[in-house]
């Protein structure tokens, strides 16, 4: 349902390395869960296509310049994937490094900046025997320095929880039963959290139906497709203080 837009190649183009101490910095973990890593390799660039979820967004908080990542794969490998940011607003991603399980260091990131986190399913030159199946990503933004609003990162922008929607047939019979599946990709201590799917009446959104989230984040409404057209979402109402509200992309789905 959801496109991503494609990743330039990180090589290429003098990715950002060193060892950045972060001593005495204010630190900030943010973590997010693909269950389908993302198209292409670190090497070739790539993205995310319908029904994968592997390009994680990331943002950076306010006065956060240092960014490590960790990806924990389900099945215990190793794997490869690039980091990457809009320098330059056209749309596609051009600065970053790239990632063979974890950085080694802290990496240079901008502050208050979308970094997308792209998890390959392939193995890249620089890491050449990695695999990715499903699991989480885990990074750590630092200040790089004692000040900026003391420990733990405060004064960073609440994050997202990154809710998501996906529907089975945006195209069904009039009077079929379609699935609508919402998730959560920040799942942490979100399982057992509640969740609307909510569909679009004029202007505004009205909550359809709401369930709570499973251990994965995930639920499943059915859908009786007794309209013609209509646009759905998921909506996460906030329900703890390290996230705001979440709301995912809509979908709209057509009958015949």
């Amino acid at each position: 349902m959801h496109m991503r837009r494609a990743l330039v190649l990180l090589a290429a183009i003098g990715l950002v390395t060193g060892s950045i101490s972060s001593a005495g910095a204010a630190e900030r973990v943010f973590e997010s869960r693909y269950e389908n890593p993302a198209a292409g390799s670190a090497d070739a660039g790539g993205g995310c296509v319908a029904g994968a979820d592997g390009c994680e967004s990331m943002p950076s908080g306010a006065g956060e310049i240092l960014m490590s990542v960790e990806i924990i794969d389900d099945a215990g490998g190793t794997v490869s994937a690039s980091a990457s940011w809009d320098t330059d607003g056209d749309g596609i991603s051009d600065t970053g490094f790239n990632i063979c399980g974890k950085t080694a260091d802290f990496e240079s990131v901008p502050p208050s900046t979308d970094i997308t986190v792209f998890v390959y399913a392939s193995p890249s030159s620089g890491c050449p025997d990695a695999v990715a199946t499903a699991g989480v990503v885990k990074a750590t933004f630092s200040t790089g320095s004692s000040g900026g609003g003391g420990g733990g990162g405060g004064g960073a922008v609440l994050g997202s929880p990154k809710a998501g929607l996906g529907i089975k047939d945006t195209t069904p019979k009039k009077g079929a039963t379609t699935q609508a599946t919402a998730t959560l990709k920040v799942c942490g201590d979100h399982a057992g959290t509640k969740i609307q799917l909510q569909k679009k009446s004029g202007k505004t959104w009205k909550k359809f139906a709401q369930k709570k989230l499973n251990a994965k984040c995930r639920v499943v409404f059915q859908v009786v497709a007794n309209f013609k057209k209509a646009t759905f979402r998921s909506f996460w109402p906030k329900q703890d203080k390290d996230h705001r509200a979440g709301k995912s992309k809509p979908v709209t789905v057509t009958t015949h």
